[in-house]
């Protein structure tokens, strides 16, 4: 197998709004201070599987308080995005505004404004010849077909 080509990402934008958390993500920073001072040095692997018991232990109703704050976070994150993306719009039709036109280079603006001179009529050109497809296996070809049709039919065959 061929090693994949890494695709090159555009660098993130620093004043893009920060991406939406989910319930998950709002329990374990909840829950992280608590356990680490129920279990002090705990290592990381074992952080991550005491929050994942924890979440799936946890009842419906407090589930349910952790999933809309995660919404509440999906709205800021999408009012945020609206925002954002507008002044994006408006930053890049003040910065066309202020561009100045492209510079065409000096030997193209000759060639913009030059204008042929018109030539006299000259007569037209001879016609050509026909064109011949020119086959080069053509004679071979007539030699094989001519030692086949001199030979007997069927003499390529033995029979006993």
């Amino acid at each position: 197998q061929r090693p994949r080509k890494r695709s090159k990402r555009s660098p993130k934008d620093p004043n893009a709004p920060k991406r939406a958390s989910g319930a998950y993500v709002f329990f374990t920073n909840e829950m992280r201070p608590i356990i680490m001072k129920q279990f002090p040095g705990i290592k990381f692997v074992e952080m991550g599987r005491l929050l994942g018991e924890r979440w799936r232990a946890l009842g419906i109703e407090d589930k349910k308080r952790f999933e809309e704050i995660a919404l509440q976070d999906k709205e800021r994150f999408q009012r945020q995005m609206q925002e954002y993306s507008m002044n994006q719009v408006n930053l890049q039709q003040q910065a066309a505004a202020q561009a100045p036109p492209p510079q065409v280079p000096q030997h193209y603006q000759q060639q913009l404004h030059h204008v042929p001179q018109q030539q006299p009529h000259a007569a037209p050109p001879p016609p050509q010849q026909p064109y011949q497809n020119y086959d080069p296996n053509a004679q071979y070809q007539q030699q094989q077909q001519q030692q086949y049709a001199d030979q007997a039919p069927f003499a390529h065959h033995q029979y006993n």
